[in-house]
């Protein structure tokens, strides 16, 4: 994330990697070029790091991330490959690794918060920043989770960046500061569910073309939940 985060990175390629498919996405290919945030035309600024999640029940239980900001990255000092005017950049779909510890089921989103959202809800505007981790399913009421407004969608292929990074993180910063943003903001929701012996999805990889060829950002983001027989009660 733009806001203090340095990135170090390097390109490698995905062959030979386990990945899951979240049914919501459009089917890819990973044959195509990959890159780290840092090293390519599309960035989603979180950085590298990730959460694990205590178990808030003692049953099998959703945890979601949602910093990352899908936006052209068009500065030559935060990418070696930076975005150019005119590029056309559309994103085709996510996979994620969990052979580690595989996830019973993972969700994988879209999230939109638009300056009306907001507006209409000035006691609550601090609900509608960008969020790190989150305990449930991000866009779901459960007693036990987190419910952070906006509108979800699986339909992930298709999506156009049409934004800068340097658009983007000033209405991520305008949300953080309980401000009506000056555009709507749209950011990478996943959201792992447990089997009875935890979870834990890193790395997951962005698809996407620009101007009709195919890449791939690699996200190097853990998310983990542990196993729901270490609930410890409340």
């Amino acid at each position: 994330m733009r806001l203090g985060l340095s990135i170090a990175t390097a390109v490698a390629a995905v062959a030979g990697t386990m990945l899951g498919l979240d049914p919501g996405a459009a089917a890819t290919s990973s044959a195509a070029p990959v890159h780290d945030d840092g090293e390519g035309p599309l960035s989603t600024m979180s950085g590298n790091g990730g959460f694990i999640s205590d178990a808030p029940v003692d049953r099998p239980y959703w945890v979601s991330v949602g910093q990352d900001m899908p936006c052209a990255e068009t500065d030559p000092e935060h990418s070696t490959d930076p975005a150019q005017p005119g590029d056309s950049i559309v994103l085709t779909g996510v996979r994620y690794d969990d052979h580690r510890n595989p996830a019973a089921e993972v969700h994988v989103m879209l999230r939109t918060v638009t300056p009306r959202m907001v507006r209409r809800h000035p006691k609550h505007r601090d609900r509608f920043e960008i969020f790190g981790s989150a305990r449930g399913h991000a866009g779901w009421h459960q007693r036990y989770g987190t419910y952070v407004p906006g509108h979800y969608t699986r339909q992930i292929g298709g999506h156009a960046v049409d934004r800068t990074c340097a658009q983007v993180n000033h209405t991520a910063l305008l949300l953080s500061r309980g401000k009506v943003p000056d555009h709507s903001l749209t950011t990478l929701v996943l959201a792992v569910k447990t089997d009875d012996d935890g979870a834990r999805v890193r790395p997951w990889y962005l698809d996407y073309t620009i101007n009709g060829e195919p890449r791939t950002l690699r996200i190097r983001w853990t998310v983990g939940a542990r196993a729901p027989r270490t609930f410890k009660g409340s």
